[in-house]
């Protein structure tokens, strides 16, 4: 994404309208797979995981709210749900239906609480 793009997102904390401090987006918290052209928290931190692998950079402070949202959303057997389905239409569904325990929300979720807490 680049420097500049990084701080864009930063600046927002990874989901707020810079203008009035709200959410940009209704579903910026419904963690879902396949991510395709939809961005939500998860899917921000994620960015920022693999760039920080890349290059060894610590994980950003401006993130925390973020972090705490996808922190929140995990069940009592450490699983996380499938936020919503996308719009459009697919020739195969590649996760469980909206509400039931996603082994890749789950992956990408415990992925990056690892690597926040690992700091």
């Amino acid at each position: 994404m680049g420097v500049r793009g990084d701080e864009y997102l930063l600046r927002r904390e990874l989901f707020r309208r810079l203008s009035t401090g709200e959410p940009f987006c209704d579903r910026v918290f419904s963690l879902a797979h396949p991510r395709r052209a939809y961005d939500h928290v998860l899917a921000a931190v994620d960015y920022f995981r693999a760039a920080a692998d890349a290059d060894g950079t610590p994980p950003d402070s401006r993130m925390a709210e973020a972090i705490e949202a996808i922190r929140s959303q995990r069940q009592s057997d450490g699983t996380w749900l499938q936020g919503h389905r996308l719009d459009g239409d697919v020739w195969s569904p590649c996760d469980v239906p909206t509400g039931e325990p996603s082994k890749w929300v789950t992956l990408q979720a415990t992925q990056v609480l690892e690597w926040w807490d690992g700091f």
